[in-house]
């Protein structure tokens, strides 16, 4: 395998010069009681044992990363430890993950000062309750504050929990067992995360602070066991994906792309603009910066945390996103290609019947050349694309680049990354989060992370604008794709009929004996092109995709009024009314869409693979 250099997010982007790997990172989060329910505790034995949990852990992440630093930028891993720091089981778990190297991020259900409130000497069930948070927030490397109300203090928590449990790759529990159903405690999180498949373990409230696994079929076996399946790039059923290669294989394939500065795919871009477009070609085959070119739907911008963390997530995007351009550019120039050359073979072979007339050189002497050139050229098209896997290249790097796009509306405002299933109808096309393309996106919002920064109104209406410019230009993106798509189809079947026709008008002349050998010609060179038409346009699922693409306008437009409607109230709403759950709910329900589309996308075209035409 060729080596590649590995790439440190600090490094500036034009200087990649193959895909950015992503950071190893595993993270922890912890939900649990307060000191008044720790009665029965050992707090020195509790602590130990939390202690324990994480060393392990700590231990098997670097364990996996010795063993799998190709998979993974150079450095440390990053171990992320994620607390709300509340009184009792949050700030032991704090406590400990900082004693052993941990990052520290605080998820806050309110703004600092409110929160604070909670550990004031007349409430507070600790000594020195707010003089303790303060120190172990001024260790947190990332503080996200959200703007809870004590109006709705309940749901405040909640939100809280469920940054917690989207940002952990383990959920440590801290319960004893006794079930109140408070809202927004440690149940409702504990619970969630068993319904979300996110592994949890209990640690038992009272001493001696056994723990176990919760709801895992099957348990592992211990924390190193837990720490690799979740590490580990997955391993579908069978042992191969749909496309029938291992994941890890078409991960390191990945890691091993370059910039091309030259493509010779022009036909499709051709014949996009002239058939689609109606307009004449504006031809190129230099391929520019990956970076540069996504610049204009992924500006560079620092300006505010949004925005930051944003910026971090555009390597990965650019070179999913433009590996994903130039495969599509060469398999549909080659289907192109290889329909109208098998025409072309059928017009070659027929050409001698043109004429041949006495004292001529025989057009068979070249025409036959010609016919042996284009099926041989159509087979070698057929070969290099099969061997250099352009079609499957192109849905896996297309996949992976669309769930990158739709987790940089979801990291910003501490939302679950977009989940990658089929509907259970298109279960024999595999499982996309059995992909390298999943497991790649999911390395990548690990490292991620969350911003430090409080979520206020501003931070919210940048966040809000930023959805909202994703989801226009994606609306814009289907409005274009629906006109070119059905204007394509439309031409395709009319050249058809165009074809057909001929054919007729060709076969009544030869009847009639009007010009007998070019009649003959036609007769044969007609129908393969309009065969060549017909056989461009299934290949090409212009009609599926011109339907699909306006009724993903329609459902886009839908998202964007309802984030036009949630901007006017947040910025028409009383101070002190909480946003930040509406919004996350709203960013992951618009990014699911999205991905679904790309999804359903996805598996039409799985059943498009590159073939010789009949």
């Amino acid at each position: 395998m060729e080596q590649i250099a590995d790439v440190n997010m600090g490094q500036p982007p034009d200087e990649l010069t193959s895909p950015p790997k992503p950071p190893l990172a595993f993270r922890v989060g912890v939900v649990g009681h307060r000191p008044n329910r720790l009665g029965e505790a050992d707090l020195g034995q509790l602590g130990r044992v939390i202690g324990g949990i994480l060393e392990q852990t700590q231990k098997a992440v670097k364990a996996f990363a010795g063993e799998h630093a190709d998979l993974f930028a150079s450095g440390d891993p990053i171990l992320r430890a994620i607390s709300p720091l509340a009184e009792g089981t949050d700030r032991i778990f704090a406590e400990q993950a900082l004693a052993l190297g941990w990052e520290l991020c605080c998820v806050m259900p309110f703004a600092q000062d409110e929160y604070e409130n909670d550990f004031q000497p007349a409430v507070a069930l600790e000594d020195d309750s707010l003089q303790r948070f303060r120190d172990l927030r001024a260790r947190a490397r990332v503080c996200f504050q959200l703007d809870g109300s004590r109006a709705e203090e309940a749901a405040a928590y909640g939100a809280g929990g469920r940054v917690v449990l989207n940002q952990s790759d383990l959920l440590i529990v801290v319960w004893d067992g006794q079930r109140q159903d408070k809202r927004g405690g440690t149940e409702e999180t504990m619970d969630e995360a068993r319904r979300k498949g996110v592994p949890v373990l209990w640690i038992e409230a009272k001493a001696p602070h056994t723990w176990r696994w919760m709801g895992m079929d099957p348990e592992p076996a211990d924390i190193s066991e837990l720490v690799r399946t979740s590490l580990a790039v997955p391993t579908p059923s069978g042992g191969a994906s749909e496309s029938g290669r291992e994941p890890i294989r078409g991960l390191l394939k990945f890691y091993t792309e370059g910039m091309p500065r030259w493509c010779i795919a022009v036909p499709w871009k051709a014949f996009r603009d002239v058939v689609g477009d109606s307009r004449w070609p504006r031809l190129t085959c230099r391929v520019p910066p990956f970076e540069e070119s996504v610049c204009e739907e992924w500006p560079r911008d620092r300006s505010n945390p949004v925005a930051a963390l944003v910026d971090t997530l555009r390597p990965y995007y650019a070179w999913t996103d433009k590996l994903a351009v130039l495969n599509s550019d060469l398999y549909r120039s080659a289907f192109l290609t290889v329909y109208l050359g098998a025409a072309l073979a059928v017009a070659m072979a027929l050409a001698p019947m043109l004429w041949a007339r006495e004292g001529q050189i025989p057009l068979e002497r070249l025409s036959a050349p010609l016919e042996l050139g284009a099926i041989l050229g159509v087979l070698l098209i057929v070969l290099l694309g099969r061997w250099r896997r352009w079609h499957e290249r192109w849905l896996d790097y297309r996949l992976a680049a669309e769930l990158v796009r739709h987790l940089r509306v979801v990291a910003p405002v501490g939302g679950a990354r977009p989940f990658a299933q089929l509907p259970a109808h298109h279960g024999t096309y595999g499982s996309p989060a059995a992909t390298w393309m999943d497991w790649y996106v999911r390395a990548v919002a690990r490292s991620a992370g969350l911003p430090d920064a409080p979520v206020d109104r501003a931070y919210l209406a940048a966040s809000l604008a930023h959805l909202h410019d994703l989801i226009e230009g994606q609306a814009g993106f289907h409005r274009n794709s629906a006109r070119r798509s059905h204007i394509i189809e439309r031409r395709l079947m009319a050249g058809v009929v165009v074809a057909l026709s001929l054919t007729l008008v060709a076969c009544l002349l030869h009847l009639a004996g009007v010009l007998s050998g070019p009649m003959v010609f036609l007769c044969g060179a007609l129908p393969a092109l309009g065969a060549a038409l017909a056989g461009i346009n299934n290949q090409g699922e212009f009609r599926r995709i011109a339907k699909r693409s306006g009724a993903m306008e329609e459902r886009l437009n839908e998202m964007l009024e309802q984030v036009d409607r949630l901007r006017e109230r947040i910025a028409d709403a009383p101070a002190g009314e909480a946003f930040a759950n509406r919004v996350r709910i709203l960013a992951q329900d618009s990014a699911q869409i999205l991905v679904n589309e790309v999804l359903d996308w996805r598996v039409v075209f799985l059943d498009r693979p590159l073939e010789a035409a009949p």
